[in-house]
């Protein structure tokens, strides 16, 4: 099973906390026996090397015969090479001892100074400058205070460069640490997202063998040996063994043909893996989406949609008077203006009679256009599909919605209120959207002022309706207000809930409001409800205004 590497994180640090801990150890011990058995062994040589030279330089006044034989020049001499000193003031030699040659100076050892035990001793023979003979043999004992100072000084560098050498060591240690623990954070966030897809996850070779899943496939499969084939099978009657072999990456419809979630369907995606020298054969990462939810929903949809569908319907059903006298009109004034015609035609035309002709035709043409119109407003609203979303006028949309009712409403008593800001911009939504919601809204508003009269004397109520448009800030507000029967608390609460309604069963199935709220949340509008029993109440829909541009340039 995919597993998430968080176990290997401590041996991992602990094995690169080793390996630096070797190799800081290792930097330091090389350093250590390179300074004492390289390093320090050579100073002490090219030391003694250069105490050598500066001997045979300063012992240039022992060469002459005649001051080693006199004793009391011998002193003075060795006494002002005592003297001799560096620019510390440190004296160069210490001691010297001169062991004279029998045959030309019978003299005793000489010996005069402090002998010292870290003392670099230079042997050196005297020569008589003049006749080469050689006078004695003389021992310096040279301070070696410089050398010990040069040696320290070493020391001191040695030992910041090994610090730097451990700080540097330290500071990639805690880049690398940094790094891994990134790269472990990352590991762990990449196998925390796979283990928590809730989609199945397989991995099979060409064979359809299951070789690998993730937990979730787990739980729904206990058998540790599998073939996918054992797992679901396609709805369309493609076998699987063709479907890995042609290597198909688009989605497929299977069906659960075991565990929890048998019977159900899925969406299954075959893809094949990049090869790699670990995997002997081909390989294919099978992903399978339970979109049973999904089928479920769909049907739920278009059943909400059907509800909404025969609520349009019975809405129209309601404003049927309305709209066959609205067609009844036009069809009246066709009708006159044909009896006019046929009148003028049986007479002898004169101007006059030509004029009036006209007009009748012109008149004729615009009630035809008349009841065109409306009959189009009662399709476009009645249809089921969608339309695409366009800018649109509100007010436009105001007037065709109240087109459908205004004759019903005019013969039911009931007064309709336009207060209409015509200076407004336009939205950008689906036309037949915002007509439903105010074809809803105003059919809610009527139900209310329905109910109110059932209890009010006539001669003291008179039933209005008000429509509302307006700008406020940056947001274009649109009211519908009634002053019908109002809703309590609870229902104001619940009116949105589809199928909730307080009508009779043959009134409504309460969906209109439900409708209004959708449609309000799709377009990123406010919807707020204020209602007080026996008063009335005032739907309030806020559009977020994509301009400043009016109705009449936001095209332009």
């Amino acid at each position: 099973m995919i597993q998430s590497p968080a176990h290997s994180k401590p041996l991992t640090q602990a094995k690169l906390g080793l390996g630096f801990m070797a190799i800081s150890l290792l930097v330091l011990i090389a350093s250590l026996v390179y300074f004492f058995h390289v390093l320090q062994p050579r100073l002490t040589q090219e030391a003694q090397d250069q105490a050598t030279l500066l001997v045979n330089n300063i012992a240039q006044p022992l060469t002459y015969y005649d001051v080693l034989v006199d004793e009391h020049q011998t002193i003075l001499t060795t006494s002002l090479l005592l003297l001799y000193s560096d620019e510390n003031e440190q004296p160069f030699i210490k001691a010297i001892s001169l062991n004279f040659n029998p045959t030309l100076i019978n003299r005793p050892t000489l010996f005069d100074g402090q002998l010292c035990d870290n003392c670099f001793i230079v042997s050196l023979p005297l020569f008589d400058n003049q006749t080469a003979e050689l006078l004695a043999e003389a021992k310096f004992w040279v301070n070696p205070v410089n050398h010990q100072r040069l040696i320290n000084d070493l020391r001191e560098k040695l030992l910041i460069t090994l610090s730097l050498i451990l700080l540097l060591l330290a500071g990639f240690w805690i880049l690398l640490k940094h790094l891994l623990q990134q790269l472990i954070n990352s590991q762990q966030h990449n196998q925390s997202i796979l283990n928590s897809i809730e989609d199945i996850l397989f991995m099979i070779n060409s064979n359809g063998t299951v070789i690998d899943q993730n937990p979730i496939a787990a739980t729904i499969v206990t058998k540790k040996t599998f073939v996918l084939a054992d797992l679901v099978q396609t709805l369309h009657g493609q076998p699987l063994d063709i479907i890995t072999d042609s290597k198909l990456n688009h989605p497929i419809e299977i069906r659960y043909k075991q565990g929890k979630y048998q019977g159900e369907i899925g969406l299954m995606t075959i893809s094949k893996m990049q090869p790699s020298g670990l995997q002997p054969q081909d390989q294919f990462i099978v992903l399978i989406k339970n979109i049973q939810a999904l089928r479920s929903a769909q049907a739920e949809l278009k059943h909400q949609t059907e509800l909404a569908h025969l609520s349009r319907l019975r809405t129209l059903g309601e404003m049927a008077s309305g709209i066959a006298h609205e067609v009844k009109q036009p069809l009246a004034v066709i009708r006159l203006g044909a009896e006019g015609l046929k009148g003028l035609h049986q007479q002898a035309w004169s101007d006059d009679s030509r004029q009036f002709a006209l007009e009748l035709d012109q008149t004729i043409i615009e009630q035809v256009d008349r009841a065109d119109r409306i009959v189009r407003n009662i399709r476009s609203f009645a249809r089921l599909e969608q339309a695409a979303a366009q800018w649109i006028k509100v007010p436009d949309v105001i007037e065709s919605a109240l087109g459908f009712v205004k004759q019903a409403y005019h013969l039911d008593k009931i007064k309709l209120i336009e207060n209409i800001d015509y200076n407004q911009p336009r939205l950008f939504m689906e036309y037949h959207k915002l007509e439903q919601v105010i074809v809803n809204l105003v059919a809610n508003a009527k139900d209310a002022i329905e109910e109110k009269s059932a209890n009010t004397p006539p001669k003291d109520y008179q039933a209005w309706i008000k429509l509302n448009l307006y700008q406020q800030s940056n947001q274009v507000i649109l009211e519908v207000e009634d002053n019908g029967c109002g809703m309590t608390l609870e229902q104001k609460q619940k009116c949105l809930t589809p199928f909730y309604t307080t009508k009779d069963a043959e009134k409504g199935v309460g969906i209109g409001l439900a409708i209004v709220k959708n449609i309000a949340d799709l377009y990123d509008a406010k919807l707020t409800i204020t209602s007080n029993i026996g008063e009335g109440t005032c739907f309030r829909l806020s559009f977020n205004c994509p301009t400043n541009l009016t109705t009449d340039d936001a095209l332009a």
